[in-house]
């Protein structure tokens, strides 16, 4: 580089290989630039809060590609979608997940360090894991498990907020993922379409 090169923009444009980055790729060096001018241990942070992403041989296989609809990405990708439809109250359009990311960010007072950016993203992980992992021997992962049975993605941010609310005592949550499973199940059953589940989704967030 010379000194009217701008790493940022290099960055975001090419790896070291000369290819195009993903969205993710772009998010987590958006994401580690910022860290490293506020000078936290970038190691540190990285190992507990992003290198999961990053493993290959870690249990959740982030960079595995999965579908929904016509749409064919990694579930870390579809992750951060489900996570900014939550956090932005709208739909996030597939090929522009990073520019939502940094909107996001830049319009957001609630993080006041990278670290606590990296926090929250991590904590929303776990309960992206659950809803693709779940654990049928409660109420929450047979709902989910059904979800997948269903090809029903669409509701996962819903998800994420609900089970990311730590003001929803555990039966309240539990009653709301009784009364969406029932709603859902039933949809289905009588062979409804989800065409518009997004936008029915995305209201209850909104009224959350």
């Amino acid at each position: 580089l010379d000194q009217n090169d701008d790493p940022q923009m290099i960055f975001e444009t090419m790896n070291g290989r000369g290819a195009s980055l993903t969205e993710t790729d772009l998010i987590r060096n958006y994401i580690f630039m910022r860290a490293d001018k506020s000078e936290v241990d970038l190691d540190s942070v990285y190992e507990k809060y992003w290198d999961e992403f990053d493993d290959a041989s870690a249990n959740f296989k982030w960079h595995d590609q999965t579908s929904r609809g016509r749409y064919y990405e990694t579930h870390l990708q579809f992750f951060i979608i489900d996570y900014l439809t939550l956090k932005m109250r709208t739909d996030i359009r597939y090929d522009q997940v990073f520019y939502h990311y940094k909107f996001f960010i830049l319009n957001n007072d609630s993080f006041t360090t990278v670290e606590e950016e990296l926090k929250e993203l991590n904590r929303f992980s776990a309960i992206y894991k659950s809803i693709l992992q779940p654990n049928k021997e409660t109420v929450f992962g047979r709902f989910c498990s059904r979800l997948g049975d269903m090809d029903i993605s669409t509701i996962y941010p819903l998800i994420l907020a609900i089970q990311g609310d730590r003001e929803i005592p555990l039966q309240e949550k539990t009653s709301m993922f009784t009364a969406l499973d029932s709603y859902i199940t039933r949809r289905f059953l009588c062979g409804y379409t989800t065409k518009n589940y997004n936008n029915v989704f995305l209201d209850f967030i909104k009224q959350l």
